[in-house]
């Protein structure tokens, strides 16, 4: 058995032990993201979806045992949102089950954290890129800058979906607006976007917005950008043949 195998146990036994308490409310959320932390690439699909099934089970257990913990309750929702979105992208629901979930739990936790509430209408902006509806996705964004200016992670990605959605129509200049607000933070992988770089990607997505506008100065300058900041990312060699192209033509 793993240690996170012994650990689940253990919570397992302490929930099972103590139903009614605080600490079986924080062990279910616990208890939670220890599967989610059991999954991995040694296992197999089915056995990394077990993992999840189970960590959405003791999720949902925090909302049916403890509704009058509210700010627990949207906190253990959030992650089963996030579970609901990963089932469609793996084709064992719908977008529309899933954006369904998601807006239920926005009405129903009016109260929760503002970054909470920002992650559950990301999810809806992502959906609606996922559905090719650049305009929703653009507006749940812009909504998203709007409402919560102060939750960084949540702001950041939404400039990057924003930033997209305005490539999808064509709208490069606003989309340039988005990527230089990513770019003038400096987020990092750090961030926790997914295991990406949103940095990296809108100075990349910056040079193909200036080349559609035909702006190639300003090309070169997000070209030069990526190589003096990640010289050993695979990107520079794009970059320095870009940057060899636009040179070579002045």
């Amino acid at each position: 058995m793993s240690g996170g195998d012994s650990a689940i146990r253990e919570l397992d036994e302490l929930v099972t032990r103590y139903p009614k308490t605080d600490a079986a409310c924080l062990g279910l959320i616990n208890l939670g993201l220890l599967h989610i932390a059991q999954v991995c690439k040694q296992n197999t699909d089915e056995q990394n979806w077990q993992r999840k099934e189970e960590a959405d089970a003791a999720f949902r257990r925090v909302a049916e045992a403890f509704p009058n913990k509210r700010d627990l309750c949207a906190k253990a929702e959030m992650y089963r949102a996030g579970i609901a979105f990963e089932r469609v992208l793996a084709h064992r629901s719908t977008w529309e089950i899933a954006s369904e979930q998601i807006q239920g739990l926005l009405n129903s936790y009016a109260d929760a954290p503002g970054g909470i509430k920002a992650r559950w209408e990301i999810m809806l902006a992502e959906i609606a890129m996922e559905n090719s509806d650049a305009s929703t996705a653009l507006q749940r964004a812009e909504d998203i800058l709007k409402s919560y200016p102060d939750c960084k992670l949540e702001v950041g990605w939404s400039h990057y979906i924003a930033g997209n959605a305005c490539e999808s129509k064509e709208d490069y200049a606003t989309a340039l607006t988005h990527y230089s607000a990513i770019i003038d933070a400096k987020y990092t992988e750090a961030d926790n976007f997914a295991n990406r770089d949103i940095t990296l990607y809108s100075l990349r997505r910056s040079a193909d917005c200036y080349s559609k506008l035909g702006q190639s100065d300003k090309e070169l300058e997000a070209w030069l950008a990526i190589i003096e900041r990640y010289p050993d990312d695979p990107v520079v060699e794009i970059a320095r043949a870009s940057v060899a192209r636009l040179q070579g033509g002045k």
